[in-house]
């Protein structure tokens, strides 16, 4: 991205200027620009001037052919330079500060201050340079630690070096390289690339954009996002993110994801990197998906909404409860005051502790629930899709169990008074098992003939064949008379 080679330019009575190269440009505009002044100066077109004395500088004037005006500031020039209207280029090597409206302007490595505005561009090919422009804008720099005001509306591209952007403009577009940079993004409508070195940004604008590094050689990104509807595309950066506004959108890649949720209405997705996703206690509807990667979710005082990715995934509910759509294998903690509603998924396990409440319904295929550690009141649901056999493991407080069209095993908790609910319109004539029956608990039989149903008991365990051909296996259990009451 970057050139090392010396940069000319034509000077003064066909002499040539060579400007400091530092490590050039990053997007080569000072090369460019060489190229646009020999070509003039070929043509007979260019007046240059040369000023190596201190003191106010002229105004340009054209002679015969000549259409554009080149400045050449050279060592002995004031430090404080204003550029007269009518010179287009400036060729700076030696004015420590020089402030211009509608220039271009190259700059070798003498530290520089400059102020531009109208449609200005600034290529300073190294050294620390601070530059402050309104209006519309090209900035590229060399390697150096850059301070940047965009005030206006334009492209940043800062080498490498620590650089500094403060864009309160509208509608920037900020390229950052390789160094430790810091950028504070109060405009609307910015868009930034953090490059592949170590990032950090603030971001109070509405509607701005955040990329990190997609590179293969991930630095960091750290955000804090205030502004609202704001998008931050992390890509093999590993990123820690704040979000405080509303409807955020945060996109992990292959890097590692930390976000911090405060906002409203918040997307969060993740990807091929382990995530790490907190709500706070100002997060508001929040939607988060997990990626292959694997997801850690901590909820908080809302309702938030997760759907897990084909990961091993750690989901801990909030006071404000979770509503989970269960694509891995997870791992899920639900609180007092909260609770969860989960949905399954074909060839998933979830396991589901803690004191909250649980609602769980099985979706398509087979799959396994073991809520052994909970002690809060569950109600499952196996699928009501034929061939989908679920496996259900009930906790310590108070399981329902409802039964599905396929071959599915319920095993009672550990407190007994457990409920098993069969519907004739659900069942399909599959074979359920029971385990873990208890003396106190029950069984609830709706839609069937009583009178077709039958009992028999072989190798210690009772099978009920009810009137659509289910049947019900109680393993280890000789006796049901007591708890069968159909309706």
């Amino acid at each position: 991205m970057s050139s090392s080679s010396s940069i000319t330019v034509p000077g003064s009575s066909g002499s040539i200027v060579t400007v400091t190269p530092g490590s050039g440009d990053v997007l080569r505009l000072a090369a460019q620009i060489s190229h646009l002044l020999y070509a003039s100066s070929t043509g007979g077109g260019l007046n240059v001037v040369t000023d190596s004395t201190p003191g106010a500088i002229a105004a340009p004037t054209l002679t015969g052919s000549q259409t554009a005006s080149e400045l050449v500031l050279a060592g002995g020039a004031s430090s404080n330079v204003t550029i007269p209207a009518g010179y287009q280029y400036v060729v700076n090597t030696g004015a420590s500060t020089v402030t211009g409206a509608n220039v271009e302007i190259v700059g070798g490595t003498v530290n520089s201050v400059y102020n531009v505005s109208g449609n200005s561009t600034v290529a300073p090919t190294g050294g620390n340079n601070t530059v402050s422009a309104t209006g519309n804008y090209v900035l590229s720099f060399g390697a150096g630690n850059n301070l940047i005001f965009a005030n206006g509306s334009g492209l940043v591209a800062a080498e490498s070096g620590n650089s500094t952007v403060e864009a309160s403009g509208n509608g920037n577009n900020i390229f950052l390289y390789n160094g430790n940079d810091l950028a504070s993004l109060t405009g609307a409508n910015e868009t930034l690339s953090g490059g592949s070195g170590n990032s950090t940004i603030a971001s109070s604008g509405a509607g701005n954009l955040i990329f990190g590094d997609f590179s293969g050689t991930p630095g960091t990104l750290t955000a804090a996002v205030s502004g609202g509807q704001a998008t931050v595309a992390t890509g093999d950066s590993n990123a820690t993110i704040s979000l405080s506004g509303s409807h955020g959108l945060v996109g992990g890649g292959s890097g590692t994801l930390n976000v911090t949720d405060t906002g409203a209405n918040d997307t969060i997705v993740g990807s091929t990197g382990a995530a790490t996703v907190a709500a706070g206690s100002g997060a508001q509807g929040l939607f988060v998906f997990g990626g292959t990667g694997g997801l850690t979710f901590v909820g908080g005082p809302s309702a938030a909404t997760v759907v897990s990715g084909a990961a091993n995934n750690s989901i801990t509910g909030g006071s404000g409860g979770i509503l989970l759509n269960a694509g891995g294998n997870d791992t899920v903690t639900g609180v007092p005051t909260g609770g969860a509603t989960i949905f399954g998924n074909a060839g998933h396990d979830v396991t589901y502790r803690g004191a909250g409440n649980l609602l769980y319904s099985a979706g398509a295929g087979n799959e396994t629930l073991n809520a052994v550690g909970s002690s809060g009141t569950n109600n499952f649901f196996a699928s009501t899709i034929a061939g989908a056999n679920d496996s259900i493991v009930g906790g310590s407080g108070s399981n329902s169990f409802n039964a599905g069209a396929g071959s599915d095993t319920f095993t009672g908790g550990s407190g007994g008074g457990d409920t098993f609910w069969f519907l004739a319109s659900n069942t399909d004539g599959s074979h359920d098992y029971i385990t873990n029956f208890a003396s106190n608990d029950a069984v609830n039989l709706f839609g069937y003939n009583q009178a077709a149903s039958t009992t028999a008991v072989a190798n210690g365990s009772t099978t009920l064949t009810l009137s659509d051909n289910t049947q019900i296996t109680f393993v280890n259990v000789t006796n049901i008379t007591n708890n069968i009451h159909y309706g």
